[in-house]
């Protein structure tokens, strides 16, 4: 009984899981419905009315954003769509009730030069058609979303916040400080998003664990220096945690870190001792629950894959990272976390990516490290930016200035490396099943060798 209640969440979440993937095999989904926009697909123009999901994203004078709309006057026809706006439009907000007139279409395939698959990606969102809406005439704003909302509050801070730093350092290194800090990746130019792959460091501006660990232990920091009692700041920084996620918006990583974070956070302020694989467990379950069509995205898997394999694999070092000096503990605890995470996803970036950056395990030594000082430095800052920009002193900016100049060297050289990332031949389905199911099958049997060996008696 102990056991069951021990494993039940795990197994109703893979037991939930197994039926999308089979359900996917036989070609069931993810597809639109009878009833879908992306059914309008050819029309001369369409007329829809919904409401904004997520924060809008502005780049080479195009606005960008997910709409949930429905059809005029052909209302039976609605669901997601991707709205692209060829020009700028800075006041639209999460939640605004928007009217859209434009010309509807598929999202494209992979060619011989531009392997993305759009069609596959978007589909993992539950979106299946895009919208171009070619003048301002296209566009009309019925209802802005109320000022006390927190979807428009958390927008209001990301736009101040990305003005602050946009109007205070270069292009590219503000690109660079808002990818790391609120996860803007989207505005980062092509050359800068190529030499972060190509240096095995992409994700570092994806909101992550990293992020909301660091939130939290500045929270409890400033807290329990404030002689706030521990009990109470635990309950307190679920606030910060929540207001960030909607600011960054609500992509799986970011999900998952904020749904982890929060369990964790409330376990800890209950005194409950729960499994430390509950909280990704939760994370999954929750995303899948709103968007089951998450299962088979690149960024879904690759988020919680490498999650989980740092809570497969680390345990087994332990004794490894024990042993020594403090610098050469963090040395040898950096270079297991690297190791752990490529042994658990380089299938995966081989299947999506076509390639595997060999400069990432050397990046959990240097350019990690000054992602999370600018982390600190750049979020304290842009948010005492965002209060009160005139007061913030140059010292500061400069300081941030610095370090982001020093990160975005340190990249370029390293993806600069002949070896740094090696393209290889794409894998199939079955061959990424073969591997992990054989380093399960390793795994358990090194767990029940451990099990199994006789503990000394010491009487």
């Amino acid at each position: 009984m102990d056991g069951l209640k021990r494993y039940a969440l795990v197994c109703c979440v893979l037991v939930y899981m197994a039926g999308i993937v089979v359900l996917h095999l036989l070609g069931l989904f993810p597809r639109p419905g009878l009833y879908d926009l992306s059914r309008l697909i050819g029309s001369s123009q369409t007329t829809m009315e919904g409401h904004v999901l997520d924060s809008p994203t502005l780049r080479w004078n195009q606005t960008r954003f997910l709409a949930e709309a429905k059809a005029s006057p052909q209302d039976a026809f609605g669901g997601k769509v991707l709205v692209t706006l060829a020009f700028p439009m800075e006041n639209l907000a999460p939640g605004d009730r928007i009217r859209l007139r434009g010309w509807l279409s598929a999202p494209r395939l992979p060619t011989v030069g531009r392997d993305f698959d759009e069609r596959r990606y978007w589909a993992t969102k539950k979106v299946y058609s895009m919208l171009k809406v070619w003048s301002p005439e296209g566009l009309t704003v019925l209802q802005k979303s109320p000022d006390w909302s927190l979807d428009r509050a958390a927008w209001t801070f990301h736009r101040r916040y990305r003005d602050f730093w946009e109007s205070r350092l270069p292009y590219g290194e503000s690109a660079l400080l808002l990818g790391i800090t609120v996860g803007a990746r989207g505005i980062l130019p092509q050359a800068l998003k190529d030499a972060c792959i190509r240096a095995g460091v992409y994700h570092i501006v994806v909101v992550s664990g990293q992020n909301m660990s660091l939130i939290v232990g500045l929270g409890l920091s400033v807290l329990l220096a404030l002689a706030v009692p521990r009990r109470h700041t635990l309950w307190i920084c679920i606030l910060p945690i929540i207001f960030y996620t909607s600011a960054v918006g609500g992509d799986p990583p970011v999900v998952r870190a904020a749904v982890t974070a929060l369990v964790g956070l409330i376990a800890a302020a209950l005194s409950r001792d729960i499994p430390r694989y509950y909280p990704l467990c939760f994370a999954a379950g929750w995303i899948l629950l709103q968007e089951p069509e998450a299962l088979l995205g690149a960024s879904f898997q690759l988020s919680f894959g490498a999650t989980l394999s740092i809570l497969l694999f680390l345990p087994y070092g332990g004794s490894i990272i024990t042993r020594g000096a403090r610098w050469w503990k963090w040395l040898k605890e950096a270079a297991l976390l690297g190791l752990a995470v490529h042994i658990g996803i380089w299938p995966m970036l081989v299947y999506y990516f076509h390639r595997i950056s060999f400069a990432g395990l050397i990046a959990n030594w240097t350019v990690f490290p000054l992602s999370g000082v600018l982390m600190v430095l750049g979020l304290f800052i842009g948010t005492w930016g965002v209060l009160a920009p005139a007061s913030v002193p140059r010292l500061l900016v400069g300081l941030v200035h610095l370090a982001v100049r020093m990160t975005l060297e340190l990249i370029l050289h390293m993806a600069a490396w002949r070896w740094s990332v090696q393209s290889v031949a794409p894998l199939p389905w079955w061959a990424v099943w073969l591997y992990y199911g054989g380093l399960f099958g390793i795994l358990l049997l090194i767990r029940r060798r451990k099990i199994n060996v006789p503990q000394p008696n010491n009487s």
